[in-house]
């Protein structure tokens, strides 16, 4: 649910290249695309930003790259909700202003987006996420998501295309304190530990669900419709096809509520809003219901076909279906837990969040560009 890496673009660059490029392109700086030359850009990294410009893309592209998490933290453990946009315009324009003035172009809330990662932390103890990967590392394909699993217990990922690569919408799941510590060993966990970055107690740990949106995939999350009226009077809405208007804007893929709907959407997706238990659990819930015996047998061999277990003869397509929506009508997902975990609520995880993210959102969820800016010279200032 808090936006992470987001990649912001503008159009018609020449325009006003005189004033917005503070240095002369460099040779080093420039990566050629052979097979479209058109796709050749200009590049910079630039104290966590990554700057691209295309002056021979049709459009005339420039790309600001970065995580809005490590801007204002300088550490991505945390979950930026809501926050004030025009600081973190500042913080780059200041961060940028040796290379370009981002003050001659649109304010970066109205930056277009090409792509941005979206996030929830949850955070229980050690026992309880380790249960909580395993039941999704059992999880088969859902609904039209494909899966893949790193190799040693690594990232689960579900993805709509044939593979990652050529996918709009990924899903990654992976124990955030793990990726930390693989990724920097000089890292200190227990830094963490009831820390104004995140609510962590010694003896948890965090599982991270984290989505990423491309180009397509965000135009058909934000999709304007336009209504049109026939000469009787009758309302018909229609979209407006993808090639006729940009995608969101910085601003629309902030809001709260955008980044709840998206977040809300994979835990009932992964069926991660219903209660997690064990087999003997979920066994004395058939005993105990008024399927019949035929019934209940069925329903226990389709569970443990589900949960993998070993020679078990292979249901039909619609006894499988039949029977994993039953056993979630009854408020269980049907993959065995070690232990029990209570479901997974959006809710829950912003109650458990540090105060001043909680502050944030309380004050930033609905601001404007005139609520940014005077807000950003409050001495009290927040994030």
């Amino acid at each position: 649910m808090a936006i992470d890496k987001v990649s912001t673009y503008i159009t018609n660059v020449s325009l006003v290249k005189d004033k917005l490029f503070k240095e002369r392109y460099r040779e080093n700086w420039f990566y050629k695309e052979n097979y479209n030359r058109c796709l050749s850009y200009y590049y910079k990294y630039i104290d966590g930003i990554f700057l691209k410009y295309m002056p021979m893309h049709k459009d005339d592209l420039l790309y600001i790259d970065f995580n809005p998490v490590y801007l204002l933290q300088n550490d991505n453990i945390a979950s930026i909700y809501s926050c004030n946009i025009q600081q973190l315009h500042s913080i780059i324009r200041d961060k940028l202003k040796l290379v370009i003035d981002i003050s001659v172009v649109p304010n970066l809330r109205y930056w277009m987006v090409s792509y941005y990662e979206n996030n929830i932390n949850i955070i229980k103890d050690s026992d309880e996420i380790n249960a909580l990967y395993n039941v999704i590392s059992k999880l088969e394909n859902i609904g039209k998501l494909k899966k893949d699993i790193s190799e040693g217990g690594g990232t689960i990922y579900f993805f709509n295309g044939k593979d990652m690569e050529n996918s709009d919408f990924i899903i990654r799941i992976y124990l955030k304190l793990r990726q930390i510590s693989n990724t920097n060993p000089e890292k200190q966990i227990d830094d963490y530990y009831d820390s104004d970055l995140v609510c962590l107690k010694a003896g948890q740990d965090i599982l991270r669900i984290e989505v990423s949106l491309k180009r397509d995939r965000i135009y058909k999350l934000f999709k304007p419709i336009v209504t049109k009226f026939t000469s009787d009077g009758k309302a018909t809405e229609l979209e407006i096809e993808p090639s006729s208007r940009p995608v969101a804007i910085l601003e629309e893929v902030f809001d709260f509520n955008s980044q709840v709907n998206i977040m809300n959407k994979v835990l009932k997706l992964l069926h991660l809003d219903k209660t997690m238990t064990t087999k003997i659990k979920l066994f004395s819930v058939i005993n105990g219901s008024s399927l019949s015996k035929n019934e209940k047998h069925t329903a226990k061999l389709v569970l443990n076909y589900l949960n993998k277990v070993p020679h078990i003869k292979v249901p039909a397509e619609s006894t499988i279906l039949k029977y994993k929506r039953w056993i979630l009508s009854k408020g269980y997902h049907y993959i065995y837990a070690d232990v029990e975990i209570k479901p997974i609520s959006i809710d829950d995880i912003i109650k458990h969040l540090p105060k001043k993210q909680q502050d944030c959102i309380k004050v930033y969820r609905n601001s404007n560009i005139y609520y940014d800016l005077w807000s950003s010279y409050m001495p009290s200032r927040i994030y």
